[in-house]
């Protein structure tokens, strides 16, 4: 996780102390913004600690601008560099941080702001490297689970395990397989809310992947998608070569182009029981026409 606030603010060696009575909020630093300009906003995206030494803010009236184009911008706070332009943190710019809540905090003039930056540039960049190395371990796990004998079902257990929710997979309107125990999004459950992505398999067979809300967006998710996406196509690509195979025996049969033993064992061979009766439905669909 990224370095926070609190956690920058009592960071050895910087010196740095909180001003005012804001209270200092316990959420991730997304980067840090030095800046002289009297009005920063357009060039701050929220998540960041703006860095100034107030060299433009000679007047309260400044001072309580910039204060409220720093917190407009979703800053988490702002690091007052004295020992240039002021000596003290001024006054109206800590009165008006506490009336909107956002925290203030001296930095000595011994303290250069690169060095704050880098200590959160290093946190983030730890951060996304942690992220990026359980990615890389969450594709191996799906990865093993759907090539091994859990196929596609373990895969799904695994997903449902790394997002810590229970996930359906449904194709064709009917169910494939869910992780949970009872109701589930294909069962109409009430009181479910569930967020559904699609699944592309090349056909028209509207496959879904719903995961329970609420859960944490996770990259992975796009992953399961891929491989899933993969399988059902392999699946629907073998039933069809198992049909065709199947088709072309039973055609050999009718036709008596196919008897005796050999047609015995190839019908077999293909799962149908000679032993018993059977009966053969042929459909022909003349081109252009729409399949029900």
């Amino acid at each position: 996780m990224a370095i926070t606030l609190p956690t920058l603010l009592t960071a050895a060696g910087l010196g740095l102390h909180t001003v005012g009575a804001a209270v200092v909020p316990d959420i991730p630093i997304q980067w840090v913004a030095v800046t002289e300009l009297e009005d920063p906003l357009p060039f701050l995206s929220g998540g960041e600690v703006v860095l100034t030494t107030g060299l433009r803010q000679k007047t309260t009236t400044a001072q309580r601008s910039f204060v409220r184009r720093v917190h407009e911008s979703g800053a988490l706070g702002i690091g007052f560099g004295t020992g240039l332009g002021h000596r003290q943190v001024p006054a109206a710019l800590v009165d008006e941080a506490d009336s909107l809540g956002l925290p203030v905090f001296r930095v000595p003039y011994e303290t250069p702001f690169i060095a704050i930056g880098k200590i959160v540039a290093d946190s983030l960049s730890a951060d996304h490297y942690s992220r990026l190395e359980s990615l890389l371990k969450g594709h191996q796990v799906l990865a093993s689970a759907l090539l091994g004998e859990g196929g596609l079902p373990q895969l799904l257990r695994e997903l449902a395990t790394m997002l810590g929710t229970d996930v359906v997979l449904s194709q064709y309107g009917a169910q494939l397989f869910s992780t949970e125990t009872t109701g589930g999004a294909g069962s109409g459950a009430p009181g479910g809310h569930w967020h559904r992505l699609p699944v592309a398999t090349g056909l028209k067979d509207r496959c879904t992947l719903a995961i329970a809300e609420p859960y944490n967006p996770n990259a992975i998710v796009a992953y399961a998608q891929s491989l899933i996406s993969v399988e059902l196509s392999n699946q629907a690509r073998r039933r069809a070569s198992e049909r065709a195979v199947v088709g072309q025996l039973c055609q050999d049969v009718v036709r008596g182009t196919l008897a005796g033993p050999d047609a015995v064992a190839r019908l077999g061979g293909a799962g149908i029981d000679t032993a018993l009766r059977q009966v053969v439905v042929i459909v022909e669909v003349a081109s252009g026409q729409r399949r029900a």
